[in-house]
């Protein structure tokens, strides 16, 4: 039974430690988003009849999806 478990808990690292490259481009986009996002609220905040001239970022993954949702 030990042994069941120990290579469940080894499949589940390997599967984790395999995608870690797609995970940080994947949060390099999202900060990157966040970033520009914060830029665009601090021009509104400071003068919103502004808003009208800053474009909040595109999501490459679509309104109803964020980044850290898994590509199934």
């Amino acid at each position: 039974m030990a042994n069941i478990q120990n290579y469940k808990f080894r499949k589940v690292m390997k599967e984790l430690f395999s995608c870690t490259d797609q995970l940080q481009a994947q949060l390099a986009e999202t900060r990157l988003q966040c970033q520009q996002i914060e830029e665009v609220m601090i021009a509104i905040r400071e003068n919103r009849m502004t808003a009208k001239n800053h474009v909040m970022p595109k999501c490459p993954y679509g309104r109803d999806k964020a980044a850290n949702d898994s590509q199934t």
